[in-house]
């Protein structure tokens, strides 16, 4: 039997919006590692919906492959293909589109919190305690970028497991 709910329509809505907006930043971020965490993170948005949709179609869902290490490779990788001196021109005068995906990610997590208390049974109660890890970690990546743009020194400060350190090479 199916799972229908209007708080399986909502998260499918939520994570539209979230795609919208990663998407929608891509073309205007202003380097290359900006860029790497918007695509990744719009690309784990659709990842979300389809999944949300299984789950309301009462259909298995894969492991999960939206996960903080997904997320850290890729803008490693793009990181690593540029110098020392070549980062150190990177400016990031739109900090805003973290700051504000970062209340993007904290709201739709504090929401799926209410809904995974209002579900009315185990599997949907489940699905949204997976979803809340995501944005958490999704949370964690636009953190992590926004923190070494905005200040390095703070960041270089937080605690290891919290932070890529590989940025401070």
């Amino acid at each position: 039997m199916a799972i229908k709910s209007e708080s399986l329509d909502l998260a499918i809505k939520m994570e539209k919006e979230s795609y919208h907006y990663y998407n929608n930043h891509i073309d205007g971020a202003e380097n290359p590692l900006s860029k790497k965490v918007l695509e990744s993170l719009a690309s784990q948005e659709l990842t979300h919906i389809d999944k949300v949709k299984k789950i309301a179609g009462d259909k298995p869902i894969e492991d999960n492959d939206c996960n903080p290490q997904k997320i850290e490779n890729k803008v490693k990788e793009v990181f690593e293909e540029f110098s020392d001196k070549e980062r150190e021109d990177w400016k990031e005068s739109n900090t805003n589109i973290y700051k504000h995906a970062m209340e993007l990610e904290q709201d739709t997590y504090e929401i799926y919190e209410r809904l995974a208390k209002q579900a009315k049974n185990e599997k949907e109660r489940d699905f949204f305690h997976a979803l809340m890890q995501e944005e958490k970690w999704h949370y964690q990546s636009l953190e992590n970028v926004y923190n070494y743009f905005e200040s390095p020194g703070d960041w270089l400060a937080e605690n290891e497991s919290e932070v890529w350190p590989w940025m401070n090479t």
